[in-house]
């Protein structure tokens, strides 16, 4: 979770709401009253057969494509139909193990799944693990409302960083970014993190380190295309506990 991941690094804008439209039966009304109330431009992408969507991440985002390997590559999104993207990542709990620390965390397998398009890839099943009875990964039906990139820290970490190595669009407090070290590595809490569920995320962590919530992705070119290719506001994503796992995390 982003604010209590705060235990061991890896190594390597809210939209505002529009104001209210009085809508009318006919359709000139209609399009004359959000004209008024949003923009043209605004109107031409509600009314647009294929709307632009929201974007991966903005080409602008920090650290845009650090991640690219040598067949995935971060672009911004604009079809839901030209392009790849995940419908579905299902996080599903099925069993128990000790982390480092002696704690019991729930561990099991996030399969993602993508919009069926003529663009789509094929599903993939990644191990993953997740947080212990004082801060257990929340079970539910969530949607993705945030994409950071790598080098991304949780609050806690990122105040006991000297300033001098963070980075990215906001200061003092609220820098979140490690910058890269001279010897090429970029230790970070959150790299590639996926929210869902306020500050819980998927994100590159530990096989043998408990969360603090969020849901650990130890493979890093997985991690990456669930990063790459999750889309907020339309990737979903489940977590469910099964098994012994259910039994001890369970509700």
């Amino acid at each position: 979770m982003e604010m209590h991941e705060a235990r061991r690094p890896v190594s390597h804008t809210d939209r505002p709401s529009l104001p209210a439209v009085t809508f009318h039966l006919d359709q000139a009304n209609l399009i004359s009253s959000l004209q008024g109330s949003i923009g043209n431009h605004a109107v031409q992408r509600l009314l647009a057969s294929d709307p632009v969507v929201q974007r991966y991440r903005r080409p602008g985002a920090m650290n845009f494509g650090d991640a690219n390997g040598s067949a995935l590559v971060e672009k911004s999104f604009r079809s839901k139909t030209k392009q790849p993207w995940l419908s579905l990542i299902a996080v599903t709990f099925d069993s128990v193990t000790l982390d480092d620390d002696g704690l019991i965390m729930p561990k099991g397998t996030a399969t993602a799944t993508y919009f069926a398009n003529s663009h789509a890839l094929a599903s993939f099943s990644v191990r993953v693990t997740g947080g212990p009875f004082n801060a257990p990964t929340d079970s539910g039906t969530f949607t993705v409302h945030r994409i950071e990139g790598v080098g991304y820290n949780d609050a806690i970490s990122a105040s006991k960083m000297p300033k001098s190595q963070l980075e990215g669009p906001n200061f003092g407090g609220r820098r979140r970014y490690t910058k890269p070290t001279k010897s090429g590595g970029q230790p970070a809490t959150m790299h590639l993190a996926v929210f869902y569920n306020r500050g819980e995320a998927l994100h590159i962590g530990g096989a043998t380190l408990a969360s603090h919530g969020c849901v650990h992705v130890a493979d890093w070119d997985r991690m990456a295309q669930l990063n790459y290719h999750s889309v907020i506001g339309l990737t979903k994503i489940t977590v469910d506990y099964s098994g012994i796992s259910k039994w001890i995390f369970g509700p």
